[in-house]
Order: C-alpha cells, then sequence, then structure tokens
C-alpha cells in the first residue's frame, strides 16, 4: 500500500467523521507500510478518524510520534513493543457529524 502525496495534504480536511478506538497496551502496528507520523495524539486520530481506510495509530515511546497504520497492519506484542500503546479503531462506532445535520 503506497501513499499518494496528497494524503499529506487531505491530513486535515474535515468530513465530520468521528470514531472511537480501543486502547491496547505494550502492543504496536506492524506491516510493510508506515502511513504517516504525527506529532501529537490529536492529529494521528483526526486523520485516522477521517481516512477510512486507516486502521489505528501507536505511540513510539522513543520517538514520541504517532505513526498511522493502513488496513495490512496487525497489532504486534514483543519485547520491543514494550511501552507502545495503541488505539485500534472501532469501525461500528464511526460517525459523521454531518449526518445529524
Amino acid at each position: 500500500f503506497l501513499l499518494r502525496t496528497t494524503a499529506a495534504e487531505e491530513a486535515f480536511e474535515d468530513n465530520g467523521v468521528r470514531c472511537q478506538y480501543r486502547q491496547i497496551k505494550d502492543k504496536a502496528f506492524s506491516g510493510l507500510t508506515v502511513w504517516l507520523k504525527f506529532p501529537t495524539e490529536d492529529e494521528a486520530k483526526h486523520f485516522c478518524d477521517v481516512h477510512q481506510d486507516c486502521v489505528g495509530y501507536h505511540l513510539h515511546p522513543h520517538t514520541r510520534l504517532w505513526y498511522v497504520h493502513p488496513p495490512n497492519a496487525e497489532l504486534t506484542a514483543d519485547e520491543i513493543t514494550k511501552g507502545f500503546v495503541a488505539y485500534k479503531k472501532r469501525e461500528l462506532t464511526c460517525e459523521s457529524s454531518t449526518e445529524e445535520l
């Protein structure tokens, strides 16, 4: 899965979708591709909320960056992921605030 260059530009376009996430300690997403990195959790969550293909994000405790991941990523746990905090998108909780209007 390759990220188009326009995805970074679209990162903060707000389509009104908000999702809930399950917090998972000592696990991290692993896969062939890291989608993007963000300096804050709010930015990573917002990107994941508005992009249907985002499965979740995690905090890397050493870089202090938030990494968002595409659909092929899976949650893994091992010695390396101790101290990580992952947030897995709960697809059924995603709602659009524009539907309420």
